[in-house]
C-alpha cells in the first residue's frame, strides 16, 4: 500500500507542515518573517497574526508536490505543474550472486505496462495516454533493474507513471541505461567490500535554458506531450547523485547530469561516451533544483566544497586525455560563467575523508 504525504501551508504564518495519516510535523518557513517596516510590539503582532491567520485559514492553494514512499527503499516526489517527479530517492540494496527471484525464490518480471496513480487528483495525473505516438520513451527514474532480487511489488512500484519521465529512446537506452547498470555494480561491490556502507541514490529532471539571448538573458525550450491543458513537460536533461554512507558520514560520491537528446547519428550509430563526460559539481546540481540533497549528512561547512573540488579534479583529467566535456546549464554547449571565468573555490580542511566514485577510473 502507498503512503502519501501532501505539503500544505498550516495556518500559522510562520510554519509550514507536512501531513502524512495522522502525524504533523512543523517545519521552520524563515520567508514568512516580518519585514524592517513590520515592527509593532509583541501583543499588536500576536493580535494581528491571529486576526490574518483567521482570515486566511483554509484559503491558501493546495502545494503541487506531493510525496509517495511506496516501500522502505523508495521515495518519489512528485509534481502536477510537470507531471513529472521532482526527484526519487532510493535506498539500492545488494543482491547474491547471479540473484534474480525474491527471498522465497519466486521469479521476478518485468511488469506489461505502466499504470497511472490513483490517489492523485484526475486533472494531475501522468497517464499512458499522454506517451502513446509522442515519440518520448517511458524513462524511469528509479530503474526497475534495482529491484529485481528484492520483491514483486517493489518491482512493480517502479512502473508507477509518477516514476517515469519522457525521454529520448537513444539516451534513455544508452547513457542512462549504462548509468543505472553502473549504479548496481557500485552498491554489489559497496556491499562486497564493507558490508557497512549502504548506498543511496537521487534522481530527477530538470530544464535548463536552450540558448543565451544576451548579457543576462537566458530562453528556455523544451516540449509537452498530451493535450493542453493537461501536458507533460519534457526535460531537457536528468541529473543523479550517488553516494556511499558509512556511520552517518557520506564517503563517496558522483554527480551526473546527462542531457535528454539523440545520442544516436543518422545511421543509428550510437557513440562511446564515458560516464566521466557527465560528471557536475554538487552545488550546481543544487542551484538548478532548488533542492538539498543528503542536508542531514552534507552541514558541514566545507563538505561541499570539497566535494566540488573532487569532481573538478576529475574532469580536468579527462578534459586533458581529450575526452568531450558536457555543458552544464545549457544545451547548445554556450558558457554561462560571466567574463571573470570560472569562480574560484576556496576550500577549507575538512575532518571526512571524501572519496569520489570516479577517481582512478571507478566510473568505467
Amino acid at each position: 500500500m502507498w503512503t502519501s504525504v501532501r505539503l500544505w501551508r498550516s495556518s500559522s504564518w510562520g510554519q509550514t507542515s507536512v501531513a502524512t495519516g495522522t502525524a504533523v510535523v512543523a517545519i521552520s518557513y524563515a520567508s514568512c518573517r516580518g519585514t524592517k517596516s513590520d515592527v509593532r510590539t509583541k501583543n499588536e503582532a500576536s493580535k494581528s497574526h491571529k486576526k490574518k491567520s483567521d482570515k486566511l485559514q483554509g484559503l491558501s492553494p493546495a502545494s503541487p508536490i506531493y510525496i509517495f514512499r511506496p516501500n522502505d527503499k523508495l521515495e518519489i516526489a512528485f509534481d502536477t505543474r510537470t507531471r513529472n517527479p521532482l526527484y526519487v530517492l532510493e535506498h539500492i540494496t545488494h543482491r547474491q550472486p547471479e540473484q534474480t527471484t525474491s527471498a522465497n525464490n519466486t521469479k521476478l518480471k518485468r511488469p506489461n505496462s505502466f499504470y497511472e496513480e490513483k490517489s492523485l487528483p484526475e486533472e494531475f495525473r501522468s497517464r499512458p495516454s499522454h506517451y502513446k505516438h509522442s515519440g518520448f520513451d517511458r524513462g524511469h527514474l528509479a530503474c526497475a533493474g534495482n529491484y529485481m532480487h528484492t520483491t514483486q511489488k517493489e518491482v512493480n512500484d517502479t512502473f508507477n507513471l509518477i516514476n517515469i519521465s519522457p525521454q529520448v529512446n537513444s539516451m534513455n537506452s544508452s547513457i542512462w541505461s549504462r548509468l543505472e547498470r553502473w549504479v548496481q555494480k557500485i552498491a554489489q561491490e559497496n556491499y562486497e567490500r564493507n558490508n557497512n556502507v549502504d548506498t543511496f541514490v537521487v534522481s530527477g529532471p530538470l530544464w535548463m535554458p536552450a540558448k543565451k539571448a544576451g548579457e543576462k538573458l537566458f530562453e528556455f525550450q523544451y516540449s509537452g506531450i498530451g493535450n493542453p491543458p493537461a501536458l507533460v513537460s519534457v526535460p531537457t536533461h536528468f541529473f543523479k547523485i550517488v553516494v556511499a554512507v558509512k556511520e552517518s558520514q557520506i564517503v563517496k560520491f558522483a554527480c551526473f547530469v546527462v542531457p535528454n537528446q539523440e545520442f544516436a547519428s543518422p545511421n543509428k550509430v550510437k557513440p562511446k561516451r564515458l560516464l566521466e563526460d557527465f560528471l557536475v559539481p554538487w552545488t550546481a546540481i543544487e542551484a538548478v533544483t532548488g533542492l538539498h540533497f543528503f542536508p542531514s549528512l552534507t552541514a558541514a561547512l566545507d563538505w561541499k566544497e570539497s566535494a566540488n573540488k573532487l569532481t573538478q579534479s576529475i574532469t580536468k583529467k579527462a578534459i586533458s586525455a581529450g575526452n568531450k566535456q558536457q555543458p552544464l546549464l545549457l544545451t547548445d554547449g554556450s558558457a554561462t560563467v560571466e567574463a571573470g571565468g570560472r569562480k574560484k573555490w576556496g576550500f577549507a580542511k575538512s575532518n571526512n575523508k571524501l572519496e569520489h566514485f570516479c577517481a582512478d577510473g571507478g566510473c568505467s
